[in-house]
């Protein structure tokens, strides 16, 4: 059953039906092109994801699952099979088999990519914020109080993860299924090197709310967070330093396409780019003020982020 964006805005549900993104304008800098495309409906996007150069999700506030064929011009409501959820991360090991955590504990799997969602028993009530699938069986997720979930048979069964904290975690990052790191609140930053068995903390002299981390080969590291805070590892984790950055304020999600290429976003439509492995980080014009929470690059030349107000952006 179709509805128009009208009934959907009154209702707040997430049905299965066709809606144009529209194109907003394209914010120009000497670096990069951005595209801005608004969804159609007035809501926070909390995290977006691409299997191909065409086809991406996104998940965000009130049951909001979507998919784009088209490189986000256009994108498709899909129902979640859940009421009133927020959905934080969305990770897609596969073409057609991807994940879906928010609060309360929610996982959903998709096996048809996207069609159809199937909750899953992750064994926890917590609110979960980062998803991470290291192969087509092994992921982890983790969250409020410091949550870390893993299961290792594709989500039929998931087992909850001492890590000795209560803070939130709000991103989860591994390398290999053994070796991997969460960070959260309060500058919390935890490793481990046996699957999630143990985890270690890791220094990282700061206090401030560490809210992404990514890794581009097994030494080297970046975590993000509060007050333009970027810090970087080349040692595995055991030390880290800051690196400065041209923003003052909350950098919420950073990722590398190689070792060299990386985009970094945040709050007041924030958008940092490096193309020299994060030595140096130019901050580049999108024309918005609202927040960016995720930034997907697909290759060295393109990379998607989402935020505030509907929008997804495409970053050339």
């Amino acid at each position: 059953m179709k509805l128009n964006l009208f009934f959907l805005c009154l209702l707040n549900l997430a049905l299965c039906i066709k809606t144009i993104g529209t194109p907003v304008d394209s914010a120009k800098s000497k670096k990069v092109l951005c595209s801005k495309f608004f969804i159609g409906i007035d809501c926070r996007v909390n995290a977006a994801c691409f299997t191909n150069l065409t086809t991406g999700y996104a998940v965000g506030q009130n049951n909001l699952i979507i998919k784009t064929t088209d490189a986000g011009k256009h994108w498709d409501y899909m129902v979640s099979g859940s009421s009133g959820s927020w959905f934080y991360d969305i990770s897609f090991p596969s073409t057609d088999t991807g994940y879906i955590a928010g609060e309360n504990g929610i996982i959903l799997k998709t096996i048809n990519a996207g069609k159809s969602w199937k909750p899953l028993i992750s064994k926890t009530t917590d609110n979960l914020f980062s998803l991470f699938f290291c192969n087509s069986q092994t992921g982890y997720a983790c969250g409020d109080m410091g949550t870390i979930v893993k299961t290792v048979d594709g989500g039929k069964t998931w087992k909850h993860l001492k890590t000795t904290v209560s803070s939130k975690l709000f991103s989860v990052y591994f390398i290999n299924p053994d070796t991997g790191y969460s960070c959260g609140a309060n500058g919390v930053l935890l490793k481990t090197e046996n699957g999630g068995q143990t985890w270690k903390p890791m220094p990282t002299q700061t206090i401030k709310s560490l809210y992404s981390i990514c890794f581009t080969d097994s030494i080297t590291g970046y975590a993000s967070g509060d007050m333009g805070l970027l810090l970087k590892t080349t040692d595995a984790g055991i030390s880290w330093i800051s690196v400065k950055t041209p923003t003052a304020v909350t950098i919420y999600s950073l990722a590398f396409s190689d070792k060299l290429t990386g985009y970094a976003v945040g709050e007041r439509g924030t958008l940092l780019v490096t193309n020299d492995g994060g030595t140096t980080w130019n901050e580049e014009f999108v024309g918005i003020k609202s927040a960016l929470y995720s930034v997907f690059p697909f290759d060295k030349t393109k990379a998607f982020a989402a935020g505030d107000k509907g929008l997804i952006i495409s970053i050339k």
